[in-house]
């Protein structure tokens, strides 16, 4: 029987609408802090990231290979109820995700 893994990010000041998303997982989960990653139209940076729980807690960003009926596979990070928190280095200001879709070479442990 599949594993399904589920995305869901309440609506906050960062992120203004709700996301619910199911993938069929291929993979376990795995801690995930690094990712390369293309926001918008610039080239892929290297990124820091973190999950962050209601309240702009922080917690564990999370990674898993899962199925993408576009894509084939490719891996989901995804963070807490809040979703992630992306800085280019420490004490930068972060941006909000409500999840990444990336390739499997793009997610650094």
């Amino acid at each position: 029987m599949p594993r399904y893994v589920e995305v869901m990010v309440e609506a906050h000041d960062a992120i203004p609408e709700d996301c619910c998303m199911r993938y069929a997982a291929i993979s376990e989960d795995r801690t995930v802090t690094r990712v390369h990653w293309t926001p918008g139209r610039e080239e892929a940076r290297l990124w820091l990231v973190e999950g962050v729980d209601e309240d702009d807690a922080p917690c564990v960003a999370r990674a898993a290979t899962v199925e993408d009926s576009g894509a084939g596979s490719c891996v989901l990070v995804r963070g807490g109820s809040w979703g992630l928190r992306l800085r280019r280095a420490p004490g930068d200001a972060p941006l909000a995700e409500p999840y990444l879709l990336l390739p499997s070479d793009a997610v650094l442990e």
